[in-house]
């Protein structure tokens, strides 16, 4: 939620910003649907790291630099 003030630089008036929407829901008492924003932003995050990983694992294998995770 702090990260807000970056985000508002980086979209324009007429997307909304779900952090914002989630803030105003759990301040007016809905938090069934600042739930649900909630885990839309944790599908979004998740599927961002995925396509990331995907993408850095091809780039590295062409490279031939081994990625592994932790400390294995």
């Amino acid at each position: 939620m702090t990260s807000l003030s970056a985000i508002i630089f980086l979209s324009s008036a007429k997307w909304p910003i779900l952090t914002a929407l989630i803030m105003s829901e759990v301040e007016q008492g809905g938090m069934s649907l600042a739930a649900a924003y909630s885990m839309i932003l944790i599908f979004i995050v998740l599927a961002a790291i995925g396509v990331m990983y995907a993408w850095a694992g091809r780039a590295f294998r062409v490279t031939g630099v081994e990625t592994t995770l932790g400390a294995g």
